[in-house]
């Protein structure tokens, strides 16, 4: 969302002496909301603040928890712009410009064909709720019945645009001729990853790449949950 977000944002045209606001997590909100505080301070050429999350934030449903999140950047941005007299309502069309009902838009690289040009691969994926690009291969046979093949999920950065990178890195590494043709391993720089297809069952395994989020599945009922700044009273939201 927040990368969306920041496409909006330049579309608006909002100048600002820095190009950056950076939110912290910093440990659990007491107050029983998401809490935001925007510092004075600015260091390494970004605005900084931090964020608390409550207890019971992963209970929500993904609909209820994209509402928060778009909502405290909404309100951080439009603070933090406010502070240089330029146009906080420009966030609030950003915002409204960068709403979705689902956020996990699936994308997909270009394809890539072997040296034998009998079999060819793109990489698929997308940024999904748990703040992991979710990476996936396909492989499909250009000759016969056209069979595709999927790979099982990498997990790789937490940086939309990483997604281009990865898939302009995707190659077939090697090529050999041997008995029952080609045998290609595939290689993605970003996290240590690989893929590689074993010519004789047709699999793809999937080496290296980041460690498995943690879970968000719920784990109880949930409660209502409002976003509010750590300076403002607890009834705020």
């Amino acid at each position: 969302m927040s990368e969306r977000l920041s496409t909006c944002l330049v579309e608006q045209g909002i100048e600002m002496p820095r190009s950056e606001v950076w939110l912290m997590a910093h440990g659990r909100s007491a107050s029983g909301d998401l809490e935001v505080a925007v510092y004075d301070d600015t260091a390494g050429g970004a605005y900084f603040g931090s964020v608390r999350v409550p207890i019971g934030f992963h209970n929500l449903d993904v609909h209820r928890r994209d509402e928060l999140v778009l909502l405290m950047w909404r309100e951080t941005l439009k603070r933090v712009v406010a502070r240089f007299s330029t146009d906080p309502a420009a966030v609030d069309r950003a915002a409204d410009n960068a709403h979705r009902d689902d956020y996990e838009v699936p994308r997909h690289g270009p394809w890539k064909q072997d040296r034998s040009r009998s079999r060819r691969m793109r990489l698929g994926g997308g940024l999904h709720d748990d703040g992991f690009l979710h990476l996936q291969l396909e492989i499909e046979e250009l000759r016969g019945d056209r069979e595709i093949r999927l790979s099982d999920i990498m997990i790789d950065s937490t940086l939309g645009w990483s997604f281009d990178q990865a898939a302009r890195s995707v190659r077939w590494e090697s090529s050999r001729v041997g008995e029952g043709g080609s045998t290609p391993n595939i290689i993605i720089d970003g996290g240590g990853g690989r893929f590689d297809l074993d010519m004789d069952s047709g699999a793809i395994r999937v080496t290296g790449g980041f460690a498995d989020p943690l879970p968000i599945a719920p784990t109880g009922p949930a409660v209502p949950i409002g976003f509010r700044f750590a300076d403002e009273p607890s009834d705020h939201v």
